[in-house]
């Protein structure tokens, strides 16, 4: 559990720099969440089970680690705009919500054994459903508009490289943009 909520601090941290332009941020980004997802999914049966009931729920761990993981690398393509995001977060949207019934199932009809189990696999489940979603609901253009919101002439570059058939010509133009801003500065 301390592990997740290094790597979940770390996730934070990145979108903190991220989103205030300082170097890193990204890279940050991207080692938080695919931490964590690297905790859920292969190793899902030791970080989402408990101790005392390690061997009664194996199977159980290892299916909701592989669905959180898938989710969690949604979230990351949306937030880095990376092409697939949306793909990504329907599916690990759709599957948490099963997920998340059985969870809140399983908490109360649980017995005093896994009771732990059950009450972190409900909250890890709950926040994770609830960012999917709001991720998937939010669109790109909102995201890169708050990234960008004190330059808006990168921001209309990024919108334009975001939505162009012409990626690669979108994406000069937007890095003679920032080399110009460069040269300005130095």
């Amino acid at each position: 559990m301390k592990t997740e909520k290094v790597l979940f601090a770390i996730f934070i941290i990145g979108l903190i720099f991220k989103y205030n332009l300082w170097p890193g941020g990204s890279v940050i980004t991207i080692l938080g969440l695919l931490g964590i997802a690297f905790c859920y999914f292969p190793l899902g049966f030791y970080f989402i089970n408990d101790k005392p009931v390690f061997k009664k729920k194996v199977g159980l761990s290892i299916l909701y680690g592989w669905l959180l993981s898938i989710a969690l690398i949604g979230i990351l393509f949306k937030i880095m705009f990376w092409p697939g995001a949306g793909p990504m977060l329907i599916i690990g949207g759709i599957s948490l919500i099963p997920l998340l019934i059985v969870a809140i199932v399983l908490n109360n009809k649980s017995d005093e054994e896994s009771k732990v189990f059950n009450r972190n696999l409900l909250i890890r489940t709950s926040i994770i459903t609830f960012l999917t979603f709001s991720f998937f609901l939010m669109p790109s253009e909102s995201i890169l508009k708050f990234q960008y919101r004190n330059d808006p002439k990168l921001y209309e570059l990024k919108l334009n490289e975001l939505n162009s058939d012409n990626s690669e010509e979108a994406y000069n133009k937007t890095q003679e943009y920032l080399n110009e801003k460069e040269n300005e500065e130095n």
